[in-house]
């Protein structure tokens, strides 16, 4: 039976993440050209959950992984891991009076976010893209913050 190994799937999937977000954020600001701009990322900036509960992070954006998986199918030799990445970009409200701004902001950051990875979970079998609600939370001193999350769940076959 072969051996299948999500570990290095999404190690992959998280590394193609860091090397090609900021890219395509600073692609949407330049497509949208107005008063939103996001923030991109810096490299110290991307946790995986785990990290998040010794300490809030002080980046402003911050990317969190969430990882998660369940055994597949198997048929003959073959067998198969169902996965899930979790991407989830947490940011203040930059300083955007208004609803609308801050709506726009979070479309666009869930929107780097799945135009980052389509290409790349393509060719691991994408079994469906999931955007989880946005979720708006105060840390430290009261500042307030917005979470958006887009999931994807695969199937890698071995």
């Amino acid at each position: 039976m072969a051996k299948v190994d999500l570990e290095s799937k999404l190690l992959e999937a998280i590394a193609y993440v860091k090397a090609s977000l900021n890219a395509k954020i600073t692609e949407i600001n330049a497509e949208k050209a107005d008063a939103v701009t996001l923030g991109t990322v810096e490299a110290t900036a991307y946790l995986f959950a785990p990290e998040i509960e010794a300490q809030f992070p002080t980046h402003d954006p911050f990317v969190v992984f969430h990882i998660g998986s369940e055994l597949g199918d198997t048929a003959g030799d073959e067998s198969s891991i169902k996965g899930l990445l979790g991407i989830e970009v947490v940011t203040s409200d930059r300083g955007y009076a208004s609803g609308e701004a801050v709506a726009k902001m979070l479309l666009r950051y869930k929107r780097a976010i799945r135009e980052v990875l389509a290409a790349k979970f393509r060719s691991f079998g994408v079994l469906r893209v999931i955007d989880f609600p946005d979720v708006k939370f105060a840390a430290g001193e009261g500042q307030g913050y917005w979470s958006v999350a887009v999931g994807f769940n695969f199937n890698i076959t071995g």
